[in-house]
């Protein structure tokens, strides 16, 4: 596995969260993007796109265009939601290319998943009705967190499939997670308080999610 694009992927993100710790926008808006093309790049030298590669490549370049969408006025809040969702569909439709395991733990624990997904989701749609805010807004984020929840599941439910090494299946367990706590970090910043470099955190956890997701899965493929 080619490890260069991971490298400028890396140091491109660190140099966003250093952006975003200083409020430097004029760097983060180019930085942020930037570390979801290395990434893109990486996935493509590295696979070619081949088979399920296909489907990750496309989700980032969903997730790409979130990122900028989301970094522009408020009011493309909405289409940037719509970018992440349907970014992490195509991971879904990745993950769920082999049959479903087979053993009752692999949905126990999907359960639980699915619950610390959706509570959080649950609490920043009421502070958005508690705000009066518009009502397309509070059920485009319920809808959000439904997937975003099944997306998480079908990356744990890799624990379970004899198809996926055991490192491979923890790696992108743990990238998927990182990306639903980057989620609700800004759910909560956005909707209910401020959080003390809030934004740094979305970053960190987002990146760090996307990152650890794209090398699981280029890992799996290859292998």
């Amino acid at each position: 596995m080619a490890w260069t694009w991971f490298v400028l992927s890396g140091a491109s993100a660190v140099v966003d969260w250093t952006a975003t710790w200083f409020s430097n926008r004029k760097v983060m808006y180019i930085a942020k993007p930037a570390t979801v093309i290395f990434l893109i790049i990486a996935t493509f030298t590295n696979t070619r796109w081949q088979g399920e590669m296909l489907f990750y490549g496309i989700g980032l370049v969903f997730c790409l265009l979130g990122d900028i969408l989301l970094m522009m006025r408020a009011r493309f809040f909405i289409l940037g939601l719509a970018s992440f969702l349907v970014g992490q569909t195509w991971y879904m439709a990745a993950l769920n290319q082999t049959p479903l395991p087979s053993n009752p733990l692999a949905y126990a624990g999907g359960l639980l998943l699915v619950l610390a997904a959706i509570l959080p989701v649950g609490f920043i749609y009421k502070k958005i009705r508690s705000r009066n805010g518009p009502r397309h807004l509070s059920i485009a984020v319920i809808f959000y967190g439904l997937i975003e929840a099944l997306f998480l599941v079908s990356a744990s439910l890799t624990l379970y499939k004899d198809t996926w090494l055991p490192a491979h299946a923890r790696l992108m367990t743990l990238g998927a997670a990182l990306f639903v706590v980057s989620d609700i970090v800004l759910g909560i910043d956005r909707f209910d308080r401020p959080i003390a470099h809030g934004r740094t955190v979305v970053h960190v956890t987002y990146h760090l999610g996307q990152m650890i997701i794209a090398a699981a899965a280029i890992q799996h493929s290859l292998a």
